[in-house]
């Protein structure tokens, strides 16, 4: 006998109707999505382009179209100009969907149905939204610093990442040198700011809370904001919310997510130990002390490349980057101690790992990224063994890249690699 009821009545549920559920978990996504308050249509200007195809399957592409500025010279005179004219030319982006799904579960012998009751479905509809901010905000990131090639700077004019030395902190001259890189690597301006004789362009600037926590202790900077603003409570230096900054819109992204054992992201990779790690041990477990299931612990750590290293308390660890194994779900599998001339030592569970103290602060203007839609997150319910268990989910197709310049190098960005180094010892 079927034991799954895919039954359902209009009145079992709060918010039952899939348009007004699908409509929360959008609106609920969109709010708290530092890229969804980027994006816009076509016609936008915007750093994330969207498209929604409906017609488009997953594996299908969608196209869009980026028109190039004019560059070419006049005529002058009676120098005709009828087929003399600059031709219109237009960049076209191919961007491939794949189907996504992911939900929640309980029964009713846990206490969340107690607590919840018929609301069930529409907390449901808040922590997938939550879930799915994070993990929009997450992809973007990943396409654009990981997956396609971005140009990179390191800050105290390190020559590579294993150059960047301690206190290579992201200051405001930092700043404004990843700023020129964007302008003068032909970066579209968000914005462009004229005054009498000249003008300036507006880019935005994504960091993470451990380099804005850097950032605005910086003495210069704080004097900077403190003579820039009226005095008083409203003045940013005292109200600590500093989002503007010589002609850049600062954002602010957090690596932490309160209460899972979870931490990272791909600005600051970081985790946590956890178990006890002895001065001899070669594997390295990560994670809260009772891991979920399916949760990726080492998500936000490098997976390519050779001799990339950690950090654990003081000391340097150093291991071999290999996809989806190296770190995996859990941890390391491999890895080689007392690395950079530090010591090998015991460390506590719970200890935070970082990729060395590495920072990354993305400084970008309009166009970065194409997001393409064919189709919008979907309710999808369950119910089984007589409504005992209950399920809700979501269902997505969509997929990003990057616009890129004739060099292959995402187009509108460039992101600084900076030492990062945990504020306090929490």
């Amino acid at each position: 006998m079927a034991t799954l009821n895919l039954s359902i009545t209009g009145t079992e549920w709060v918010g039952s109707q899939p348009t007004l559920w699908d409509e929360a978990l959008w609106e609920v996504s969109t709010r708290l999505s530092i890229s969804d308050q980027l994006a816009g249509d076509e016609r936008s200007g915007a750093a994330i382009i969207e498209k929604f195809d409906l017609t488009k399957k997953a594996g299908q592409t969608v196209t869009f179209t980026v028109v190039d500025p004019l560059i070419g010279e006049p005529v002058s005179g009676r120098t005709t100009l009828e087929g003399n004219e600059e031709d219109t030319n237009t960049t076209t982006v191919s961007v491939t969907v794949t189907h996504y799904r992911h939900g929640t579960a309980t029964d009713e012998l846990s206490q969340v149905i107690d607590i919840f009751g018929r609301q069930w479905e529409a907390k449901a509809a808040t922590m997938i939204g939550d879930w799915f901010a994070r993990r929009k905000d997450d992809d973007w990131l990943n396409q654009t610093l990981n997956t396609d090639t971005i140009q990179t700077l390191y800050a105290g004019n390190a020559t590579s990442r294993a150059n960047i030395q301690p206190g290579a902190y992201l200051l405001p001259n930092e700043l404004r040198r990843l700023a020129m890189a964007a302008e003068r690597r032909g970066a579209e301006p968000i914005k462009t700011f004229k005054t009498i004789k000249s003008t300036f362009p507006m880019y935005c600037a994504l960091m993470s809370e451990v380099d804005y926590y850097n950032l605005v202790n910086d003495n210069n900077f704080r004097q900077d904001v403190r003579l820039a603003e009226v005095r008083g409570g409203d003045n940013p230096a005292i109200a600590g919310r500093i989002n503007m900054y010589q002609g850049l819109l600062i954002l602010r992204q957090s690596s932490v997510i309160a209460g899972t054992g979870f931490n990272g992201s791909y600005l600051r990779p970081e985790a946590r130990l956890r178990t006890a790690l002895t001065a001899a041990a070669t594997t390295i477990s990560i994670g809260p002390a009772t891991q979920k299931t399916g949760v990726d612990y080492g998500k936000y750590f490098s997976q390519t490349g050779s001799a990339q290293l950690l950090l654990v308390d003081s000391e340097i660890i150093s291991y071999t980057g290999a996809a989806a194994t190296d770190p995996s779900n859990t941890g390391w599998a491999t890895v080689s101690r007392a690395a950079g001339g530090s010591v090998a030592a015991t460390h506590a569970a719970a200890a935070l790992i970082t990729q060395n103290n590495l920072g990354k602060v993305m400084v970008f203007g309009k166009n970065v990224t194409m997001r393409a839609w064919a189709l919008r997150p979907r309710r999808k319910h369950q119910e089984r063994d007589y409504e005992f268990e209950q399920g809700i989910a979501i269902q997505w197709i969509y997929g990003l890249v990057s616009k890129q310049w004739s060099d292959s190098t995402v187009a509108n960005a460039v992101v600084m690699e900076t030492y990062s180094t945990n504020p306090s010892t929490v």
